[in-house]
């Protein structure tokens, strides 16, 4: 659905715009061909995408957002703690135009057809 990619690149493009130290960033499941070169990396996915038809003309989409850190292996886990804090104070912080309402573990959407 090109929702789901908007919503996607939505996202990607705020962490790209505010998180340092990040070498990858992916949309959908990532490919890793280089590991030294792509990590620690971002993705982010959807799971479970289902539309609601309340009226004619509109639904309303909910779904599982995941946004996936991965690191070098080795590396600690209070590291990765961190970047994951860093990306939950990002997103609590920012309104994005494809989402109309998240939550610590998804987002609500509702869009015209």
């Amino acid at each position: 659905m090109r929702i789901h990619n908007q919503i996607r690149k939505e996202i990607l493009d705020y962490l790209v715009a505010n998180m340092k130290g990040i070498k990858s960033f992916y949309n959908g499941v990532p490919k890793i061909t280089n590991v030294k070169a792509e990590l620690p990396l971002i993705c982010v996915t959807l799971e479970n995408a289902q539309a609601n038809q309340h009226v004619v003309g509109a639904q309303e989409w909910e779904a599982d957002l995941n946004i996936m850190i991965l690191a070098p292996f080795g590396g600690s886990e209070p590291a990765l703690d961190e970047l994951a804090e860093e990306v939950y104070q990002l997103l609590k912080i920012q309104s994005f135009k494809s989402i109309s309402m998240k939550y610590a573990q998804g987002y609500s959407r509702f869009c015209q057809n």
